[in-house]
């Protein structure tokens, strides 16, 4: 199926296989997945969870339990009578999710207010920020970002605006050289900081805050 994309579907499909990489999100690629709905169009995906039998150490055979699916349907509106719409949905086995998330002892998350807001300006900015999200949200960090934006101005509003204390700016040149914008979004103060001393200056900047 692969072999029969258009230009366009073909380069789109290559952005979404790099942010995946990017991510570090493992995926394979199925040429026979199909949705059920003639509306779906360019990627369709279906998420799995990978489990090992209880006691198996590792050496058992693993068991694909399937938890959702979807795809992109931006053509969708047009059929409705409306103007082209850039559109992804998708369906989940709630019960089982939940089920799932016993078993591994995942519980739910306290939302927090973002402390911290991403801006990136260009593709390979947007890439990066996949994992430096991330990151963040590992060391606990509360983060909020805008990555269907593009503009600069535009991200820092919706920085103000959702209270962020910092702003961390990621443009091509940054994402390139492994650095990264720390701005005080208070005194509006901004330095360059490399990315393994980002987590370290981040919770320092919000420590002062306090």
């Amino acid at each position: 199926m692969i072999d029969y994309l258009c230009e366009d579907c073909k380069e789109h499909f290559k952005v979404v296989l790099e942010f995946l990489d990017e991510g570090q999100i493992p995926y394979m690629l199925d040429n026979f997945l199909v949705r059920g709905f003639d509306y779906y169009g360019k990627t369709v995906f279906e998420v799995f969870l990978e489990t090992m039998p209880v006691g198996s150490q590792g050496d058992g055979e693993s068991k694909q339990i399937a938890l959702g699916g979807g795809g992109r349907y931006d053509e969708l509106m047009p059929i409705l009578g409306g103007k082209s719409l850039p559109a992804t949905g998708w369906g989940m086995g709630l019960e089982r999710v939940m089920s799932e998330m016993k078993k591994i002892g995942i519980g739910p998350k306290v939302k927090q207010n973002p402390k911290v807001f991403l801006v990136q300006i260009g593709p390979a900015a947007k890439k990066k920020s996949f994992t430096l999200v991330e990151e963040l949200r590992k060391h606990g960090i509360a983060v909020a970002e805008s990555l269907s934006k593009d503009n600069f101005r535009a991200q820092l509003k919706i920085a103000s605006k959702v209270g962020a204390r910092a702003a961390l700016i990621i443009g091509q040149k940054e994402a390139m050289d492994g650095t990264v914008i720390v701005r005080d979004m208070e005194d509006e103060t901004q330095e360059m900081v490399l990315e393994d001393k980002l987590i370290e200056k981040v919770k320092l900047l919000l420590k002062k805050k306090k």
